[in-house]
């Protein structure tokens, strides 16, 4: 009876906002308690720069929820499944989707485990956007049942497998953002494409063929060149001159940014140190995976004169002063958000990217995670 109660309150909420104009999404998510909250945020444009309009939460009702807006194009949404025993800070185990919307009747079904592989259909981009998800979908479910194998019984892997599975890991990352990149390069008629791409030249721009870019935007549409995503694009193409990276042999580039605290912290100051400068952001899993790594380092090595300086590229402070404390970041740590001082200076692709500085500000070495990094400070160090 519970159950058919349900189902009507649900239909009748369908058939309410399926009266309304705009944007309408039903949705049922199995497997979860009642009055789960779901968090949907409506992503924002702005000359190429995305921003979250604020939180609106509903609860789930027998497994369904509905929700309706007026958009005026197509517009990209989160959806965040928070459990009531996860904290407001506690944003990693949230079950997440991102999806696109159009002013139709939409639905969505997914289960409790798998939110990230919902099934989300009524409009025609996000038909689109499935095809593009298809390249990550299986490698995507297969790191994900690692990880969640990781964070369940990490303690108790032996050391060689947890090996192994990090590098699974990493490998299905590299080949699911190379599949990803070429297909941007040969589908610029998606306008989930034109976001991705946009994006790309703010965030990542050295994970790009210039050239490719180019012929990218001269096959854009008029009305895609004049979006906000398409002048980000143009913009990007008309000022980078070079995107050769910072490598070793080379000079670091200096910087003055401030610690958590507001004091100013200026890499120059840190010459006569071996430093390594790290550049990283708070949902960057691989970034945080190496936090441990680092402060087992920092610990061993810096009575011998070894700092870090982490980079932290949030736009919100608060992502990045939660991460520091729940890693355990006792090393200098700065803020840069969206890279606005240092991208210039150094051309990042991936996160996490890191540079070691000798103790006259030369790049020696470049990307060193897990034990290349504790090897080379091995040798550096050497007695």
């Amino acid at each position: 009876m519970r159950r058919l109660i349900g189902l009507s309150i649900f239909l009748l909420i369908s058939l309410l906002t399926a009266a309304q104009t705009g944007f309408v999404l039903n949705g049922t998510i199995t497997g979860f308690e009642d009055s789960v909250r779901i968090i949907i945020n409506k992503i924002l444009v702005q000359d190429g720069e995305e921003s979250m309009r604020p939180d609106q939460t509903l609860y789930l009702v027998n497994q369904h929820f509905s929700f309706s807006d007026n958009i005026t194009s197509p517009t990209r949404f989160s959806i965040r499944v928070r459990p009531k025993y996860l904290s407001d800070e506690d944003f990693t185990k949230y079950e997440n989707l991102f999806f696109w919307a159009e002013n139709k009747s939409m639905t969505l079904t997914a289960e409790k485990g798998s939110v990230a592989f919902a099934d989300v259909s009524g409009s025609t981009i996000q038909d689109e956007f499935e095809g593009f998800r298809d390249l990550e979908r299986e490698k995507q479910w297969h790191n994900k049942q690692m990880i969640d194998s990781i964070r369940m019984y990490g303690s108790n892997i032996p050391p060689a497998t947890l090996k192994a599975m990090t590098d699974i890991l990493r490998a299905n990352q590299i080949a699911i953002e190379k599949a990803k990149i070429e297909y941007m390069y040969t589908h610029p008629q998606h306008y989930f494409i034109l976001s991705d791409m946009a994006f790309r030249v703010i965030k990542i721009p050295e994970s790009l063929e210039k050239e490719k870019v180019i012929n990218f935007y001269e096959q854009l549409s008029t009305s895609y060149k004049n979006d906000g995503y398409g002048r980000q694009i143009k913009k990007y193409i008309e000022s980078t001159i070079s995107f050769k990276a910072l490598t070793t042999g080379q000079k670091s580039m200096h910087f003055t940014l401030p610690d958590s605290t507001g004091k100013k912290v200026s890499l120059s100051k840190m010459k006569g140190k071996t430093v390594l400068l790290d550049f990283w952001f708070a949902g960057c899993l691989p970034c945080r995976q190496e936090h441990p790594n680092y402060l087992q380092a920092y610990q061993f090595y810096r009575a011998k004169g070894f700092e870090i300086l982490s980079v932290n590229s949030d736009s919100k402070r608060e992502l990045w002063t939660n991460a520091m404390q729940k890693d355990s970041m006792i090393w200098r740590s700065v803020w840069d958000p969206q890279q606005k001082v240092t991208s210039g200076l150094y051309k990042i692709s991936n996160f996490p990217t890191n540079f070691l500085l000798n103790t006259k500000g030369e790049i020696i070495a470049k990307d060193l995670r897990g034990e290349a990094l504790h090897a080379a400070l091995k040798n550096i160090f050497a007695e």
